[in-house]
């Protein structure tokens, strides 16, 4: 069986690796809590990705335009794209809640500009219907 991505979506999984092993000392981090749980989460994460870059993507920009197979296992890609997939996803859903409290803000602030050019409105017009007083 043989997958291949286009060189788009290489780059976007190679920058979307790099991203990620910039936590890899956060295996540090673990065993000097002796959470050897999360040292093993962390290896199978890192090892998955490090495999992908340097078995299937390369290190560095690409100098061709064509598609890329994918070589490794098919268990290492299945963890790997799942793990992208979902952290992806649970972005999305956060930025998702902040669009909705933004749209509740712009909404709440156009009710606020509403009322204050319907206040400064009707002191307009009062100003205009009452007598100018000169000192």
């Amino acid at each position: 069986m043989s997958i291949t991505i286009s060189a788009t979506q290489r780059d976007l999984l190679y920058d979307e690796i790099l991203n990620r092993l910039a936590a890899i000392d956060d295996i540090h981090i673990v065993l000097g809590q002796q959470d050897w749980d999360a040292a093993t989460q962390l290896g199978i994460t890192f090892s998955d990705d490090l495999r992908i870059i340097s078995q299937d993507l390369g290190w560095g920009p690409r100098k061709e335009d064509g598609p890329v197979e994918l070589t490794s296992p098919p268990d290492v890609l299945t963890r790997a794209m799942s793990r992208w997939r979902d952290s992806i996803l649970g972005i999305e859903s956060e930025h998702e809640d902040e669009r909705e409290a933004l749209l509740r803000t712009q909404e709440r602030n156009q009710l606020v500009i509403d009322a204050c050019r319907s206040v400064l409105d009707a002191l307009d017009a009062e100003a205009e219907q009452s007598p100018t007083h000169l000192p």
